[in-house]
């Protein structure tokens, strides 16, 4: 894994950094490919509307050409671009406005089953802990222990994303990824930001794509049984794409669901999406069914 630090190359992170001591930070996960950063532009923009929300400042065209150099010595992989309040001394109480250390760690794929996009993945519901429906939920901050320890939960058991419920006992989404439900009438449905679903970069190119595919979508609180009911359900994220669900259970394995994926809405949109590596994924499973 290599490291950027404020521009500098294999630079290292001081112990009282307000990120890796409070959280103090936001952070973007980006798919590199073939040199380049895939949905470029969202990112950043999603970036600076987290980072504004933490009263963040950095400076857009400097970070843009760390990302892009980086980029182009990663050559195809992951770059996560972290963002922490600079300040000296201690204490919570935060200088304000405040500029940022960037922060830039680039790595390999992790190495996901061709199965995943051509024949759909595992989930289960994660009673605890839950997400709380605060202002900042929908921002990707440093803090992300609700979804360390709903990982945490499943490991082992062959599931493959755990889905995360609000304090209300409402679906918020996957611990990694953006959930998206399709009805039997072809109308899609994915929690609203004010249940605490996080306002991804993917969940906006989607929802923004089903719209132009002239497919109902729409953003509303969705309980646990909703997803037994569904006639589909996918996942999405910055570096997968669209993941289709084959099964899914609930927190105590009680109540569960199988389809056969990819259903019609999740096959239209994967196929239409130009992400690059769910292109590539799908087409290498094509050739091993021939």
């Amino acid at each position: 894994m290599r490291c950027w630090v404020d521009g500098m190359a294999g630079a290292a992170v001081p112990a009282d950094d307000r990120g890796l001591q409070f959280g103090d930070g936001v952070f973007r996960t980006c798919l590199v490919w073939e040199q380049g950063i895939h949905a470029f532009d969202d990112q950043l923009t999603v970036l600076q509307h987290d980072a504004d929300a933490l009263g963040l400042t950095f400076d857009r065209g400097k970070l843009s050409t760390e990302m892009l150099t980086a980029a182009r010595t990663l050559g195809s992989g992951v770059l996560k671009i972290m963002l922490t309040r600079r300040q000296a001394g201690r204490g919570y109480r935060p200088d304000w406005p405040a500029s940022t250390r960037r922060i830039l760690l680039a790595g390999e794929m992790p190495r996901r089953p061709v199965s995943a996009w051509s024949r759909g993945v595992d989930v289960q519901i994660v009673d605890a802990p839950r997400i709380e429906t605060t202002a900042l939920a929908a921002h990707k901050h440093m803090n992300r222990l609700v979804q360390v320890m709903a990982q945490r939960a499943i490991g082992g058991s062959g599931v493959d994303e755990a889905l995360l419920l609000n304090e209300h006992g409402r679906i918020v989404g996957g611990s990694m990824a953006t959930l998206f439900l399709v009805t039997a009438d072809h109308v899609v449905f994915t929690p609203a930001l004010t249940e605490g679903a996080l306002a991804g970069c993917t969940r906006g190119q989607v929802l923004r794509h089903l719209g132009s595919l002239d497919v109902d979508v729409r953003e509303q609180v969705i309980a646990s049984d909703d997803l037994f009911r569904a006639q589909e359900l996918f996942l999405t994220n910055s570096l997968i794409g669209v993941w289709p669900v084959k099964a899914i259970r609930d927190a105590d394995s009680t109540q569960a669901k199988q389809w056969s994926v990819p259903g019609a809405v999740t096959r239209r949109l994967a196929g239409s999406m130009s992400h690059p590596l769910q292109q590539r994924m799908i087409a290498d499973a094509a050739e091993a069914d021939q």
